[in-house]
């Protein structure tokens, strides 16, 4: 009897190690999507390459963050703080999230895979006067996409966070 109970913990123990391979791999799989050039796909390069990315992302932080200690971005925000944010829902009801830091925006928002809303947005952000640092687009399902954009302001760009948001609904 002694046998057949340790036989069915170690089935569960194996199961159990087997569900956790697969979701560290699944992990894993998700945290190279966020990468923009990986270099393999094997767990150790995929964990370096994410922390080369963090390095290099902390380093661009801190030079736009050195680039626009004089510049007058106070103008720009609709309060005194540094950083600003905003989210409005389009007519379809997804949400498009807007927040800036210095120069830097990030812009959250949802798609339909097969639209044209990604390029979209990313056009009329170029067109108001944003360069366009990076973009993620996570298939979330088949059909809807999840899409952050990193962007950097000019100098002379003078939207808040709500008019850029609302700007951008439209042609979502």
């Amino acid at each position: 009897m002694g046998k057949v109970s340790n036989t069915v913990h170690d089935q569960d123990h194996v199961s159990d190690e087997r569900d956790r391979r697969e979701k560290l791999a699944q992990q894993f799989i998700s945290l190279s999507t966020l990468l923009p050039n990986p270099t393999k796909t094997d767990m150790a390069s995929v964990l370096e390459d994410a922390c080369n990315y963090i390095k290099e992302l902390e380093s661009h932080v801190k030079e736009l963050e050195e680039s626009s200690a004089g510049c007058n971005s106070k103008d720009v925000r609709e309060s005194n703080d540094d950083e600003a944010s905003s989210s409005h829902k389009t007519k379809r009801g997804e949400d498009i999230e807007v927040q800036m830091s210095g120069k830097s925006v990030l812009v959250q928002f949802q798609c339909k895979r097969d639209s044209s809303s990604y390029v979209n947005v990313l056009g009329e952000m170029l067109n108001i006067g944003l360069s366009i640092i990076s973009t993620n687009a996570v298939s979330f399902t088949s059909t809807t996409l999840f899409i952050n954009v990193v962007a950097e302001m000019a100098d002379d760009f003078c939207m808040t966070p709500a008019d850029l948001s609302k700007n951008l609904q439209q042609v979502l």
